[in-house]
């Protein structure tokens, strides 16, 4: 195993630095050839007793992490659990509806050569046959 990498930085400003504080953070560069692609900021603030519990966090994520389609079931994962958190509770996440190791498994044997298809096929055309077929552009499994 690896080394775990830092993304971690925390610190305590007065809330008139607050702001200052995360832009800076959002808007450094990313270099990709040794740092990992998101990075986390929590900071204290140190003079407001309004903001809740006296902090904020700022997460930035590289666009080569994240898209617009994961953006929200990420943030809402962590309102969530901050949610949680802050009542004293571990968060309650419900299943998700998709097992991606399955659907890695699926790709990894669409993706395998005609050769090792033939072998285990035996020539009969089956449900990997067409999904073979339409993987690689040959028909579509309506078609089928």
């Amino acid at each position: 195993v690896g080394e775990i990498p830092d993304i971690l930085e925390v610190g305590a400003v007065p809330s008139a630095d607050a702001e200052q504080r995360a832009r800076e953070f959002l808007t450094r560069t990313f270099d990709l050839r040794t740092q990992v692609s998101i990075r986390v900021q929590l900071t204290q603030i140190t003079d407001d007793p309004d903001v809740a519990r006296g902090g904020m966090i700022a997460i930035a994520l590289h666009h080569i992490a994240t898209d617009e389609w994961s953006d929200r079931p990420l943030l809402t994962d962590l309102t969530l659990a901050y949610a949680a958190r802050i009542r004293g509770e571990a968060p309650a996440f419900a299943p998700l509806p998709v097992q991606y190791a399955k659907t890695w498994r699926t790709i990894a044997k669409l993706s395998l050569p005609d050769e090792f298809w033939e072998r285990h096929e035996s020539g009969k055309p089956g449900k990997w046959q067409v999904l073979r077929d339409a993987w690689k552009g040959r028909t579509t499994p309506e078609t089928a």
